[in-house]
């Protein structure tokens, strides 16, 4: 995607999820940074230094911090079928260039999802997904790739990450 690097952001809370189906917030950040073996990605605790637990907020916080960086939100496809739950979830899709990528077994049901149908005149075909940081917003890419079935739930619980 001609991206320079990746900043992973490790929310302090899911707004969605309660805090009891989460692991807690330091082990996510050291779990991340374990398995993190790309010098393009960051890992970053960005949110929690800044207070924020919403998508919508963190990158307008984002934008006004580092006006010169062009970002894109990259998400899984899981996340496209409930996205229209998010604070502002339409400004998301306005604000960024958004990648979204297949998860098994979501993509039928995420391309079918509200938001997928709101701003489908704006989503590219994948052969242009690396021009994606030079598309105005809104734009959106699904891309489809090796699938596995295993979620993070399961791996959380049946610690296979092996750390």
């Amino acid at each position: 995607m001609n991206l320079d690097e990746v900043w992973w952001l490790i929310s302090p809370q899911n707004p969605l999820k309660s805090s009891a189906e989460m692991n807690c917030y330091e082990e996510r950040i050291s779990q991340a940074e374990k398995i993190n073996n790309d010098t393009r990605i960051k890992v970053s605790d960005f949110e929690s230094r800044h207070g924020m637990c919403h998508t919508a907020d963190t990158l307008s916080s984002l934008s006004l911090r580092y006006p010169r960086i062009k970002f894109v939100w990259l998400m899984g496809g899981d996340l496209l079928s409930e996205i229209h739950l998010w604070k502002e979830w339409d400004l998301i899709f306005e604000s960024v260039p958004i990648a979204i990528f297949d998860r098994w077994p979501y993509a039928q049901k995420c391309l079918n999802s509200k938001a997928a149908k709101r701003f489908s005149r704006y989503r590219i075909p994948i052969h242009s997904a690396g021009n994606l940081l030079n598309i105005k917003s809104p734009a959106w890419v699904y891309i489809f790739g090796p699938l596995n079935s295993i979620s993070a739930t399961e791996i959380r619980k049946k610690n296979l990450l092996n750390i």
